[in-house]
Parts: structure tokens; sequence; C-alpha cells
């Protein structure tokens, strides 16, 4: 087996330790309103998130090729380059793990590639078209996961002020289920497709396709592990009591879950799907009763975000 090869072998691994992590780590985002107001079992939560996760994953191409070759010019990364990325991503989020600091993959994951392809190639490797395009995303998923996710949990209080507790409850069983299953769905269709990406821009690198392509098994195959690692982080979540990933803690403890007379559920605002920033539309709904929010927990989320593109790059 040539040098060459292996080098390929070892960045295409990396790549999908990556998007294990990835999956791990983010498993209990989509799920972690329903299992903690108890409108869903962990496993039936793990369950749907597996699957949703991976359908996501493989419902299109256009994030990765963006990803692939819009964000930095291919040419100016190589195998160790690549490589490089990816342990550092999962480095910082191993770190970041062990801090109980919540982190962004897809920041880690762009600021990494930023990082290789400026050591590779300088400032021109940088393609400043695909980083608005990430601008606007981040930008968009702030002013969205908070105006929206307030607005919205404002206008649903209102008009479940005077319903039934009974009938209100129903209703909000019915569609905590809908944003959730909605959530993992997005997730594999946005982050799961960035890995995919770079398993392209790898496998380019490397000298095994002669131009940028996205084949089917490429996208089978980065789904599929995105779906074992989401099983993984799911179960692992659920076994230790709690639906929070070792990376990501400050989903559900940021706003404390309330239970009404009898061990019912009261309803909470349907989260608002990010990929980005999965922790901030629920840190935003919990503005309407300050005393919800978890301070040491908010803190967290929020000195997280300075760190989360030049660390990783």
């Amino acid at each position: 087996m040539s040098a060459l090869t292996i080098g390929l072998v070892i960045a295409l691994f990396a790549v999908l330790a990556a998007e294990f992590v990835n999956g791990w780590t983010d498993a209990p985002n989509a799920i972690a309103t329903v299992v903690s107001t108890g409108v869903m079992t962990p496993r039936q939560a793990v369950l749907m998130a597996v699957v949703l996760n991976t359908v996501g994953a493989m419902a299109g191409t256009a994030v990765a090729t963006t990803v692939g070759k819009g964000i930095v010019e291919p040419s100016a990364l190589t195998l160790p380059s690549i490589t490089a990325t990816m342990v550092s991503i999962i480095a910082w989020g191993a770190l970041a793990a062990r801090l109980g600091i919540p982190v962004s993959k897809s920041h880690a994951l762009l600021a990494g590639l930023a990082g290789a392809a400026l050591a590779g190639g300088g400032w021109p490797a940088l393609q400043w078209s695909g980083w608005q395009k990430v601008g606007v995303g981040l930008a968009c998923s702030l002013g969205l996961g908070f105006g929206g996710a307030f607005l919205l949990g404002r206008l649903l209080v209102a008009l479940a002020a005077k319903a039934p507790p009974a009938n209100a409850k129903r209703t909000f069983d019915r569609l905590q289920m809908l944003s959730a299953a909605f959530m993992a769905f997005n997730h594999g269709l946005n982050d799961g497709q960035k890995f995919m990406g770079v398993f392209a821009l790898t496998l380019l690198a490397g000298g095994a396709i002669p131009e940028f392509h996205i084949s089917w098994w490429v996208i089978v195959v980065c789904a599929l592990t995105m779906g074992i690692g989401t099983s993984f982080g799911g179960i692992g979540s659920s076994r230790e009591g709690m639906i929070a990933s070792l990376a990501e803690p400050a989903m559900i403890m940021i706003v404390r879950g309330k239970r009404g007379a009898g061990g019912a559920s009261s309803p909470a605002p349907p989260p608002v799907p990010d990929s980005s920033l999965p922790t901030f539309p629920t840190f935003h709904v919990s503005l309407f009763r300050f005393r919800s929010c978890e301070q040491p927990r908010a803190q967290a989320v929020l000195t997280s975000g300075p760190f989360m593109l030049p660390t990783p790059a």
C-alpha cells in the first residue's frame, strides 16, 4: 500500500470519526425538550433522532457542495492538513466536553478548514463568497433563534393561558414531538452534509477522484456514520439519566423543567431549529421567566461563543 493510499485512508477515517463525534454530541439537541417534559421516553426519542438524522443527511447535497468547494480553495488543502483539521475538531469537542462548554461543530469545522487553508495557501485560499454565506447563516440563526423563539413563546403562552389543562397538554405534546422530529431531520440535513463535503474534498486531495463530486456511496457512508454516532450519544445520555450530551449540556439545564399537579408536564414552547447554535433558542425562550434561567449554564453558552471559531483554526 503506497504512502498516498495510507494517508488517504487515515484522512477519510478522521473525517468519519469527526462525523461520528458530531452525531454523538448533538444527539440530545432535538430530543431534550420532549424527554425533559415527559412527552417521549428516552429510547423513543433516541430512535426518532437516529432515523431522522440519517434520513436528513441523505436528503440533499447543497450544503456539502458549499463546504467542500465553496469555503476554501480545494488546491490549498492536503491530506495531512485535512487530517489535522479533523483532529482539531475532535480535540476541541473533547476539551469542551470536559469543561462542560456548549460548542458548535459547524464553527469548528469551518474554522479548521480555514486554518488549514491559510497555512497552505495564505489569504487567497479563502473564498469570501462562501464565507458571506456563513456570516448570513450565523446572523440569521442568532436573530431568528432569539426573536422567533421569544415571540412564538409569548404567543403560545397567551393563547394557552385560558385553555383547559388537559387539552393544552395534549396539543403541546403533539407539537413538541413534531418540532423535535423536524429539528432532528434538519440537523442531519445541515450538519450531516458538512462532513460529506469534506469527505469528497479528501477524496479529491488524495487523487481518488478527478474533480469534486459527491457520490451516492459517500452520502450513505456519512449519513450512517452520523446515525450511529447519534445512537451512541443518545443511549449514553439516557443511561446517565439525562438527555444532554457531554459537549452541550446546556440544552436542558438552562431552562428548568417544571411539572404541574399530578406529575403532568407543563407545555413548553417548541425549539427553533438551529444547527449552528442549538442551545440559544432554548435560552431565549427562557427570557419569559428570568427565574427559570440557570445563570451558570447561560454564562457558559454566552462566553463560549468567542472561542468557537479561533480555537479550532
